[in-house]
């Protein structure tokens, strides 16, 4: 079933995800939203699905390096590479939820 909504942000860049959608998430505090920004402006945010460790993995092209990655470049890296992985599968499913 669709669900829409408009959310307040505070002055300290923050809001409340409405009860609705965290029940219908399952989530509680701590757990994690993902963002994807489109180029067109808008944005989807979807729980955090933790992948298993093989899948991962597999997805890491190997890379030659002149000298070691920062940990905050690791963490870029990442970062983008799941935002990749879920706009494609976005991409590939149409938008439809699986």
């Amino acid at each position: 079933m669709p669900y829409e909504t408009d959310i307040t942000l505070t002055s300290k860049g923050q809001f409340t995800l409405p009860a609705e959608l965290r029940k219908r998430w399952n989530m509680k505090a701590g757990d994690k939203l993902h963002v994807v920004l489109r180029d067109d402006g808008t944005a989807v945010v979807a729980p955090r699905q933790p992948k298993r460790f093989l899948d991962w993995a597999r997805s890491i092209k190997p890379v030659k390096l002149d000298e070691p990655l920062t940990d905050a470049e690791i963490d870029e890296a990442i970062g983008r590479a799941i935002a990749e992985d879920y706009a494609e599968s976005e991409r590939r499913s149409g938008g439809r939820k699986k």
